[in-house]
């Protein structure tokens, strides 16, 4: 097991990570220690003693290496929550304390499961003892914990539990431990082992670690709002602590294969405090309307897609010019269905579109965000209104594409969280119409069921884009398409065997589009490879030809 722990600390990505298993390393050491002790084995202790002692130093020398890391000045753009309404806030808040309930009640599920913390203290007073550390280390950043965010901290977290919130008690834990903001807190690794157990019982799909990331929303949600709701004038030294804490949760999160807290609200400033690196978003290209409009009128096949987007530019281009002029215009509304099978291009075209409706100056970024059900959905009550605001800030300024929209009504039992996504995504329509679009996309059928589960939506999506299914004529320019960009070319024998493949798959019933060219043209690059690392003599045409033995056994 300690070699298990030292090849991790060896080979994690950042020094905070590297510090949390040094620190577990640190703690069996001691125990073994202590048992050995215990038993009148002195030499052996003496031994160990020496590891202890080399490994206090590595851990000491990880923790320089992040203190030196962390020097940097870090500013909030708080525009998003000072534009919420009284009303809107009292909802935040109310979804921030559900979901707190629900993290907490799920640790005394973890803990009645024999997962907790091995001392037998209770983890939902560990995760709440953590939270007012955590707030208090933002507060005194400053120098100071106010009475008002003692105030704060105490209406955040007093949600009914037999635990007493001690704000003076944190703020001198925090003074004497400084290496509070370098450490992962223990309970990330105790509901990561309970993500690992539901998912080897088939009760979460691979991969899907709700409970570890969900704790670290939440405490984002609740440094934000802290910050926010407690400061008259944000202090750049409490948003740097704030970003510095969410970011070294983040490294540990990455470090694990999960998915990661959103920081682009966060900006790096110079000592004048100018930003000296840009938003952690990636935002459309600078081309003009013309060049993307060429490009997607370059698109193979999807003549009715290209008709229909034309046509939606060239009335959003002349609806501009009446506002220009002061004549008073109807909401248009932005948002759009795509329907079709996969592979149709549904995603290309977004892409396209969210740059489009930056050149139209529609949306401040241009940039797509594509999820699906399990990005928008949690495991928990309360969790999912959050995760689903976060994806809808990572795409505000943008498109915010969802593919297979549908899966967010299917019924999956009284435990499914689909519809509060629904709910909250219609709001985000609402509230954010001024910068951003979102694109839902799916097959035909269940996408008119998805529009008529919540009222909000067959209002707000009116716009349907057809995607059809593409012709073997297409397909084929499609593939040709791909062998020119990578200088391959087929040989006028194998392009006749491409063309009558792609017409089978087409009456096909597994039949995926574009998609059964990207596997037909990287099976015919295995076979060519194969094909060749037989002959010694190899000219340059013989390395980019694709010829008919390379696809020949290829079947439908």
């Amino acid at each position: 097991m300690l070699k298990e722990k030292a090849n991790k600390a060896g080979q994690a990505g950042n020094s905070y990570v590297q510090m949390h298993y040094l620190k577990e390393i640190l703690a069996r050491l001691t125990e073994y220690k202590e048992s050995y002790y215990n038993k009148g084995v002195n030499f052996i202790a003496e031994d160990i003693n020496q590891l202890i002692e080399a490994a206090r130093k590595v851990r000491a020398e990880a923790a320089k290496e992040a203190r030196e890391s962390r020097r940097r000045r870090v500013k909030m753009d708080v525009s998003e929550m000072e534009a919420q309404t009284g009303e809107q806030w009292k909802e935040l808040r109310a979804a921030q304390t559900s979901a707190l309930k629900s993290i907490l009640n799920l640790c005394d599920t973890i803990d009645s499961k024999g997962y907790g913390l091995k001392d037998g203290r209770s983890l939902a007073n560990e995760v709440l003892q953590t939270a007012v550390h955590f707030l208090a280390y933002i507060a005194i950043a400053d120098g100071d914990l106010t009475e008002l965010e003692s105030q704060v901290i105490k209406d955040y977290l007093s949600v009914g539990r037999a635990y007493a919130i001690d704000t003076e008690a944190s703020k001198k834990y925090i003074i004497e431990n400084p290496q509070f903001a370098e450490e992962i807190p223990s309970f990330m690794d105790i509901t990561k082992k309970f993500d690992e157990a539901l998912i080897e019982a088939g009760e979460r799909s691979e991969g899907t670690y709700d409970t570890m990331t969900g704790i670290v929303t939440l405490f984002g949600y609740l440094g934000r709002h802290f910050l926010y709701e407690s400061c008259n004038d944000i202090d750049i030294n409490k948003s740097t602590a704030l970003y510095e804490y969410l970011l070294h949760l983040n490294e540990y999160l990455e470090d694990n294969g999960c998915e990661t807290e959103y920081l682009g609200e966060f900006q790096e400033i110079d000592s004048e405090g100018v930003a000296v690196t840009g938003s952690s978003e990636r935002t459309g290209s600078d081309k003009s309307l013309e060049q993307l409009l060429q490009e997607l009128n370059e698109l193979i096949g999807l003549a009715r897609v290209k008709k229909d987007l034309n046509s939606l530019v060239n009335l959003i281009k002349v609806q501009k010019i009446r506002e220009e002029r002061g004549f008073s215009q109807p909401a248009m509304s932005l948002h759009l269905v795509f329907s079709g099978n996969p592979g149709t291009g549904k995603t290309t075209v977004a892409r396209l579109l969210a740059e489009i409706y930056k050149a139209l100056g529609l949306v401040s970024k241009g940039q797509l965000i594509e999820t699906d059900r399990s990005g928008l959905v949690a495991g928990y009550v309360g969790q999912t209104a959050l995760k689903t605001q976060e994806v809808i800030s990572k795409a505000k300024g943008g498109i915010l594409f969802i593919d297979e929209a549908y899966s967010l009504t299917e019924n999956r039992g009284e435990a499914d969280f689909g519809t509060e996504a629904i709910d909250t995504l219609v709001k985000a329509m609402e509230d954010n119409r001024a910068d951003l679009v979102i694109i839902v996309a799916g097959y035909p059928e269940p996408m008119e069921r998805f529009l008529d589960s919540n009222p909000g939506l067959r209002s707000r999506f009116n716009k349907f884009i057809s995607f059809d299914d593409y012709s073997a004529e297409e397909l084929l320019l499609i593939l040709k398409s791909m062998c020119k960009k990578t200088n391959l070319s087929l040989s006028s024998q194998a392009e006749a065997y491409a063309y009558s493949f792609f017409q089978k798959r087409c009456d096909s019933d597994t039949f995926a589009n574009a998609r059964d060219v990207r596997n037909f043209f990287e099976k015919a690059l295995v076979n060519q490879a194969d094909r060749l690392a037989h002959i010694e003599d190899l000219s340059d045409e013989m390395l980019f030809a694709i010829e008919y033995d390379d696809i020949k056994d290829m079947t439908c």
